[in-house]
């Protein structure tokens, strides 16, 4: 959820068999879609080509420092292998499904969510160029929502609509979410209220949703 800064795949070393081949991987794969009916198609296991998945999921991790990309949650993969989400979905985007710029490192709620919606719909992009969260989104301590900026339907009703459709695609204000939101919020007010606590002496990054920690921070600065 917090801006991504994706170096391009030439840069990262480890990936270069993904750079070499994704284009031709996609390839092979909407052949394949396209020799099967759907749903015959919806039965197949997605492969990871030549096991390309143990050196990608690291590659994604790095750039979001743990980091759900879509709800900061934190940490996650301690109990099961965090997925890897594609934002275009490969069934029915099979020439993107190997694509650098198209995957994301990504908890097993958001990508639960966003696979039960079956019709894709453009979306806030975390590793867009102009994207900043601060930019469409703000936290409501009293409900425990994040939401989109208001004036934004008026000023730019398209992002209006991308920044609602994400939080909708990613079940980011699930009932869940929101209270767990809430009780966070606690957490880090009284983190800031005793600051030399010996048991708790997390930095930013090591928060889940990393945005309460600021807003926390900014409401304690002005106490």
């Amino acid at each position: 959820m917090e801006k991504i800064n994706r170096p391009p795949l030439s840069d990262i070393p480890t990936l270069k068999k993904l750079e070499d081949n994704w284009e031709q991987w996609g390839q092979e794969l909407k052949e394949y879609q396209d020799s099967k009916g759907k749903k015959e198609r919806a039965g197949q296991q997605f492969s990871w080509r030549e096991g390309i998945a143990k050196d990608l999921r690291p590659a994604l991790e790095n750039l979001t420092d743990g980091h759900c990309s879509f709800c900061d949650g934190f940490p996650i993969g301690e109990t099961v292998e965090p997925p890897i989400e594609h934002y275009h979905p490969k069934g029915d985007f099979p020439l993107q499904a190997y694509q650098w710029e198209n995957l994301f490192y990504c908890c097993t709620d958001c990508n639960s969510e966003a696979n039960r919606h079956k019709v894709f719909e453009f979306t806030l992009k975390p590793d867009e160029a102009d994207y900043e969260f601060k930019s469409y989104f703000y936290f409501d301590l009293e409900s425990g929502e994040l939401l989109v900026y208001e004036h934004l339907e008026r000023d730019k009703p398209e992002e209006y609509k991308r920044a609602n459709s994400f939080l909708k695609r990613y079940g980011i204000n699930s009932p869940k979410r929101k209270e767990i939101r809430k009780g966070l919020f606690n957490d880090v007010k009284n983190y800031f209220q005793n600051p030399y606590n010996p048991t708790d002496s997390r930095e930013r990054k090591l928060w889940k949703y990393r945005y309460i920690y600021d807003f926390a921070e900014r409401l304690h600065a002005a106490s």
